[in-house]
């Protein structure tokens, strides 16, 4: 699926359980290269599916190619800094003031995340908010033609859950190969994701039981 600029973000939903079998059977959509509103035409590396049930949040990212991560890293280990290798990213931006929260997935499985109440500005210390978050899923392995990662995050985990997933903005987008993709446009002078007025609406699609 290749988006159009700054469109809606794909978001499955479902009523019932999911499994994270059931959310890596989803199509994926392209995060494509959208810096300075540049989209190439090239085929992307990245691709990613979102969904979310009444108590979790899945992101699947799939690379094709190879990738670059720390091997040395289990899936499931809280880590920062996973932006300076392959990752994928999510920003989820609650109600209509600048406060988000990021996630970082890569393809070892590693995982993070931090909410902000400005852009860059914590609103609390990282690592002591992960250890408040109830235990996440995650999983990690080579593919065909590349790698896969999915985390399954709860949803009480998330900064502000009651706003969930009626009054969000969001933005998908990640690095790989030292080159920044985004589904919604990248206008600042550097690449920049930590800016909550680029994130877009999110296209929810209901999964039926």
């Amino acid at each position: 699926m290749r988006p159009s600029p700054d469109s809606s973000i794909p978001f499955w939903q479902s009523e019932t359980s999911l499994s994270v079998s059931d959310v890596r059977r989803r199509p994926r959509f392209a995060v494509e290269e959208r810096w300075r509103a540049r989209a190439t035409t090239a085929e992307s590396p990245l691709a990613m599916t979102l969904a979310a049930d009444a108590d979790s949040v899945f992101i699947v990212a799939s690379w094709k190619g190879s990738v670059c991560y720390d091997q040395y890293i289990s899936p499931g280990s809280f880590e920062r800094g996973l932006w300076k290798q392959d990752v994928a990213e999510l920003f989820i931006q609650f109600g209509s003031g600048q406060r988000y929260q990021e996630f970082n997935l890569s393809p070892a499985g590693a995982w993070w995340t931090c909410s902000f109440v400005s852009p860059r500005v914590p609103r609390h210390d990282c690592a002591a908010f992960s250890g408040r978050i109830p235990p996440v899923e995650c999983l990690a392995e080579p593919t065909a033609n590349g790698h896969e990662a999915v985390l399954c995050f709860p949803r009480s985990g998330l900064d502000a859950p009651q706003d969930f997933p009626d009054s969000i903005r969001a933005n998908a987008c990640g690095i790989v190969g030292g080159k920044y993709f985004s589904w919604a446009s990248i206008t600042t002078e550097t690449p920049d994701f930590h800016v909550p007025s680029r994130f877009v609406p999110i296209d929810p699609d209901p999964i039926q039981p």
